[in-house]
Order: structure tokens, then sequence, then C-alpha cells
């Protein structure tokens, strides 16, 4: 149909796919349970202090085919209408590719994707993961969890320390990261190292990233204080 009126911009943080890094336990899991309407879809241990609402009655999923019965679930119950959550937070994505990893190689039949010729072997999981992430995000926003690395990259013919996430690198990172809407640093404050900040804003030596343009380069890391300056810029 031809559009008679340009789309909105919504002002709620769970109708965007996120990416959300940093160290273990600085706080992702726990900034993520306060979206509201948000089902979680554990793929380690660790989020048995908070309150939430789980894809699984395990501690957490152990493989790509228990991923994927969980999407057709969601798919399912979206076209029913009966589905109540805006968004899904998967925790950890690095986790879950692995898992992705694991499954093409069994039915491949191969130890590692490495064994494919001319790449075949990381292209074939490249493209599960892609077309099951594709076909989600196309019906729900999701919430990628993941940790910090640093890597080595050249600058201006200088050799530099750069802080990215654990699932960048190769065409599944490019796939994320052009993916989602934020890409979210958690650290320290380098002011006060007791308090924790949200880097929207990369650099150099920081992935990260605001496809909005509405968020500061560094915020307190404070869900209500992040949603109240989103809503501000509205």
């Amino acid at each position: 149909m031809i559009p008679t009126e340009k789309t909105k911009v919504s002002l709620e943080l769970g109708n965007y796919h996120w990416l959300i890094y940093g160290q273990p336990k600085i706080g992702k899991s726990t900034f993520v349970s306060q979206f509201p309407k948000v089902l979680f879809i554990p793929t380690e241990p660790g989020l048995g202090s908070l309150s939430i609402y789980k894809a699984t009655d395990k501690d957490h999923i152990g493989s790509w085919p228990e991923f994927v019965d969980i999407c057709k679930e969601i798919s399912a119950s979206i076209k029913e209408g009966t589905f109540k959550f805006d968004t899904i937070a998967i925790d950890t994505v690095d986790n879950l590719y692995d898992m992705c990893l694991e499954y093409v190689c069994k039915r491949e039949g191969i130890k590692h994707p490495s064994e494919g010729s001319f790449g075949a072997g990381w292209a074939k999981v490249t493209s599960e993961f892609k077309k099951t992430m594709l076909r989600m995000s196309g019906i729900t926003k999701i919430i990628f969890i993941s940790h910090d690395k640093e890597v080595e990259t050249e600058v201006q013919k200088m050799k530099i320390q750069r802080t990215t996430p654990t699932i960048a690198g190769g065409e599944k990172g490019r796939f994320v990261l052009g993916l989602v809407d934020f890409i979210v640093y958690i650290s320290n404050d380098p002011n006060d190292r007791t308090e924790r900040v949200a880097y929207f804003r990369g650099h150099d030596g920081l992935v990260a990233g605001d496809r909005t343009g509405k968020m500061e380069p560094m915020m307190d890391f404070d869900y209500k204080t992040i949603k109240e300056h989103f809503n501000k810029k509205g």
C-alpha cells in the first residue's frame, strides 16, 4: 500500500533492538529486567536473583534446537494474539551462537566449521544463525546481552586497544551490530569507581552507538534516568 502518513518515532525503549555488553556481574541483566514486558531466554546460569519471565522452566536452555522451538512458540503466540511481551532478551548471545555452531557441525558431520572447504562450514553456521535472528527480529524486538573484550586494532597506522563485544568479529558480529539500534557498553565510572555508566557513543577505542541520536555519549547506568532522558528528547 502507498502510505499517506510518516511513521511515528517510538518513545518506548523496548521498541528497539539492543546490544548491551560489559564485564560479568556489572548489572546488564538487572538493567534489562527493568524493561516492561521482557521475556528472557537464558543461555547460561546467573538469573536466579532476578524476578523475571523466562522462556524455559529450566535454569537455562542448552541447545540451538531448544532455542528454535522457543522461537516457533513465540511466533505462533504472536499470530494468535496471545503473546504478552514486547521484547525478548537473549542472555548471552555468545553462548547462543556457540550452540548454533555446535548444532550445524553435528548436522553437517564435521567437528569444526573450518573443516568445510572454502569457508563453507562457517557460511552454514552464519546462515543458520542469521536466518533465525532475522525472522525473530521481524516479529519482536530483541535485546542481545554480551560480554566485553579488548582487541588490538590499527588506527592511522597506530596500534591501539579497542573495547568491543565478545560477539563482535566475523560475519555474525557484523550482522548483530548492524541489526541493533543501540550498542551500549557498561563500565565503572572513570571518575567514581563505585558508580556505573553506560556509553552510547563509540570512538576509536570503543564500540558503541545510538541510531536514534537521542542519548548522551555517557550516561548514568540507571534505567529510569535513561528512559526519562529518551522521552524528553522525543
